[in-house]
């Protein structure tokens, strides 16, 4: 009995990361196994409308928020010592979200809210494989559908470079993801079912972000997803998280 409960003890479980910026960064960085979570309080690197407002709404939604420290990283100056030691220490590729312990790094929002809904054994819905299937679909999809257009609009597009053929094809894309999110949502009030869960945090990031890029071209001609942005919206959490983020564009 002794044995085992020095191999419990000692058991170390890893969260799987996806989704993100690109699937380069779908990987979490083990450092000093030294056994479950240190009781120190956690990191979380954030910086506003980021994908780190993802984890942020989670905490507020777990009532955790005070369980971490906040830093706020200025993503886009890549040349200062903060910058380069932040690189270095926390996030090869110098974005949001990071959540670092003692022992373990997250580098993915979709890996660090299915890390926190699981610490916290809170807002996981009963079917486990449809949380999966959202959670991945969103992360590994869709995240890379927006971020294309992202650029197109808020860089490429401001300076006249933007192409046009990137433009139409990430749009297509965007539409058959919402038609299948639309069929997803019927007769639902969430994504996994009639009740909030994790998979909202990280879906309703993308409807926001759709509905702020371009005046909101993207979601427009969805209604299903713009009731649901609406119910998300009137959650305390989201405001509270969103009250201080500035518009994208």
């Amino acid at each position: 009995m002794e044995q085992l409960q020095k191999f419990v003890s000692n058991k170390f479980t890893l969260t799987l990361c996806f989704g993100g910026i690109s699937a380069l960064t779908a990987f979490t960085i083990l450092r000093n196994k030294k056994g479950k979570n240190s009781q120190k309080k956690g990191k979380l690197y954030f910086h506003s409308v980021f994908r780190s407002n993802r984890c942020i709404w989670l905490l507020r939604e777990l009532n955790a928020l005070e369980d971490y420290e906040l830093i706020d990283v200025d993503v886009w100056d890549k040349t200062s010592n903060e910058s380069k030691s932040y690189t270095e220490t926390v996030h090869p590729h110098t974005t949001v979200p990071a959540l670092q312990y003692e022992d373990l790094t997250l580098l993915e929002s979709g890996a660090i809210c299915m890390h926190l809904a699981e610490k916290y054994h809170s807002l996981i819905p009963t079917d486990l494989g449809d949380l999966y299937n959202i959670m991945f679909y969103v992360c590994a999809t869709l995240d890379e559908v927006q971020e294309k257009l992202f650029v197109q609009f808020f860089f490429n597009e401001k300076n006249g470079t933007e192409d046009k053929n990137e433009i139409e094809h990430a749009t297509q894309k965007f539409n058959a993801c919402a038609k299948y999110l639309v069929t997803r949502l019927r007769g639902k009030e969430y994504i996994c079912g009639d009740k909030f869960s994790v998979a909202d945090c990280v879906l309703g990031y993308n409807m926001w972000w759709a509905s702020e890029m371009k005046e909101g071209i993207l979601i427009q001609k969805y209604p299903e997803l713009l009731s649901y942005l609406e119910r998300l919206k009137s959650r305390p959490a989201f405001q509270q998280t969103w009250k201080s983020s500035k518009p994208v564009m």
